[in-house]
């Protein structure tokens, strides 16, 4: 799983440094929109101040705007801040959609992980199931292997038990015997 982490890490990384330029966005916007509410308030004091302005000059720029009446409307028309201020918005919301792309992008590789994760452990359980029914059969026959050995020892011992108090030369004289009676019966 080292790629898929690898991804994941990628897309972590790439979340968080668009959820700064966001944050940098957001301060931006918060800047321009007070410059904004600045420069409105400037066009309110320009047109209070419609009587001491004699001329269409502008007494910032210093452009000539012909008479007054153009000049506050060249001020008030003024789009290049709330302009600038949208492409800010806009930017924020291409961003926030980059973000929320990448953030299903990283569930979807987190779910990959997981579901491969659960097969494995589905199929180690199964191999772990299969193991121990096959140990069980082993210990069945081995019991069973145990206890033929137990009855054969039995047997063998039940057979050999007439023999237990005969010395060798006593064991010797019932097989011959045995072995007379059985040429006798033969012959």
């Amino acid at each position: 799983y080292q790629e898929e982490i690898k991804t994941i890490n990628q897309l972590t990384k790439s979340i968080q440094d668009r959820e700064i330029k966001v944050s940098q966005i957001d301060n931006a916007i918060a800047q321009q929109s007070t410059y904004l509410n600045q420069v409105e308030a400037l066009v309110v004091k320009a047109r209070e101040m419609t009587e001491t302005l004699s001329t269409g000059v502008c007494p910032l720029c210093g452009h000539d705007y012909g008479d007054v009446e153009t000049l506050l409307k060249g001020i008030e028309s003024n789009g290049s801040v709330s302009a600038g201020l949208d492409a800010m918005i806009k930017q924020k919301a291409e961003l926030e959609k980059t973000i929320e792309t990448t953030k299903e992008e990283k569930e979807r590789q987190i779910r990959i992980i997981e579901e491969s994760l659960n097969q494995k452990q589905r199929s180690v359980t199964e191999t772990l199931q299969k193991i121990e029914e096959e140990n069980t059969t082993l210990r069945n026959k081995l019991s069973e292997t145990a206890i033929r050995q137990q009855a054969i020892k039995d047997q063998i011992t039940a057979s050999f038990s007439q023999f237990e108090g005969l010395m060798e030369g006593q064991v010797t004289t019932f097989y011959s015997e045995k072995i007379q009676q059985a040429e006798k019966d033969a012959g």
